[in-house]
C-alpha cells in the first residue's frame, strides 16, 4: 500500500509501479492511495475533480485473479463501496440519506453522485496484465458537475453532507479519515478477490448483492447517445449486463454504456 500527498492520478501511479522491478513484485496486487490529484480523470477520459478532503484510490489486480467473469467486476467493486459508505452513514448520520447503486458502479445517495469507478488494464515489468480499479469517492467535497456539454455528469454530493453536526470534520481531518476510508476498500476488495477465487457461488452472489442496492424502473439518460435518449432498467443478467427496455419499448442489453 502506497500514500501520496499530491500527484497526477492514482492510475497513472500504480501504472508507473507496475512497470518499475524496483518497487514491485510481479504477480501481486498493489493499492495507491492520494490526499489530492490534479489530473484525475473518470469514464471516456472525462475529469474527475480531486480536491483534498475526498477519498482517490487504484488497487492494481492480476488479472489472473479474478475467477468470475470480469464483466461483473465493475458491479463487485460498486457493491463494496455501497457498504463502505453505507456503514458510515449509519453510524454517523440521522438524516435521511437513500444510498443506491447505479449500474454498472456508480453510488449515489439521494439520487445524487457521491463515488465512482474507472476500471483500466495494463501490464507490469514482466508482462502480466493487471486490472487497475480507480476509485474516487467524495468524502468531504462535492464538485461542481456540468449538466451539458462533453463533461456532463450527474449532480454529486459528499458523505459529510449528510453527517450529523458532531461528526462532521475539519479539512485536515477529513483528509485522514478519506485516507482510512480508501484503506478500508482496499483490504475489502482483497478480501473479496481472495474469497472469489475458492467459492463457487461468487459469481451470482454479485449479481444478488448489486440488486439488492439498485433501483430498477426510472428512466434513466444515456450520456453518449444524441436526443437524450432515455431507457429503464430492467435487470441484471447473470453476466453483470444491464437489461434495459427502451423508448421504442423493446428490451436490450447494456454492456459499455453510460447512464446519468
Amino acid at each position: 500500500m502506497y500514500h501520496l500527498d499530491c500527484i497526477g492520478s492514482t492510475q497513472d501511479e500504480a501504472r508507473r509501479i507496475l512497470q518499475d522491478d524496483t518497487l514491485h513484485v510481479a504477480n501481486t496486487c498493489v493499492a495507491i492511495t492520494a490526499a489530492s490529484q490534479t489530473h484525475g480523470r473518470g469514464t471516456n477520459n472525462r475529469t474527475w475533480i480531486g480536491k483534498r478532503g475526498n477519498t482517490f484510490l487504484t488497487v492494481a489486480v492480476p488479472s489472473d485473479n479474478i475467477q468470475i467473469p470480469v464483466s461483473l467486476l465493475p458491479l463487485q467493486i460498486g457493491v463494496i463501496l455501497a457498504e463502505n459508505v453505507n456503514e458510515i452513514l449509519y453510524n454517523h448520520t440521522t438524516h435521511a440519506a437513500k444510498l443506491t447503486l447505479k449500474w454498472p458502479n456508480d453510488v449515489l445517495i439521494n439520487n445524487k453522485k457521491v463515488a465512482g469507478v474507472l476500471i483500466e488494464s495494463e501490464k507490469d515489468h514482466a508482462g502480466n496484465y493487471y486490472f487497475l480499479i480507480g476509485i474516487g469517492i467524495n468524502y468531504k467535497f462535492a464538485p461542481n458537475v456540468q449538466s451539458i456539454g462533453p463533461e456532463r455528469g450527474r449532480e454529486a454530493t459528499c458523505i459529510c453532507d449528510y453527517l450529523d453536526e458532531d461528526d462532521s470534520t475539519k479539512d485536515d481531518g477529513a483528509v485522514e479519515e478519506a485516507k482510512a476510508l480508501g484503506i478500508q476498500v482496499a483490504k475489502d476488495i482483497q478480501k473479496w478477490i481472495e474469497l472469489q477465487k475458492i467459492w463457487d457461488g461468487a459469481a451470482e452472489d454479485v449479481v444478488t448483492k448489486w440488486e439488492n442496492w439498485a433501483k430498477f424502473g426510472q428512466k434513466l439518460v444515456l450520456r453518449d447517445t444524441t436526443g437524450n435518449e432515455t431507457v429503464i432498467p430492467l435487470r441484471v443478467e447473470k453476466d453483470g449486463r444491464l437489461r434495459v427496455q427502451g423508448q421504442d419499448g423493446r428490451e436490450r442489453l447494456l454492456c459499455f454504456d453510460y447512464l446519468l
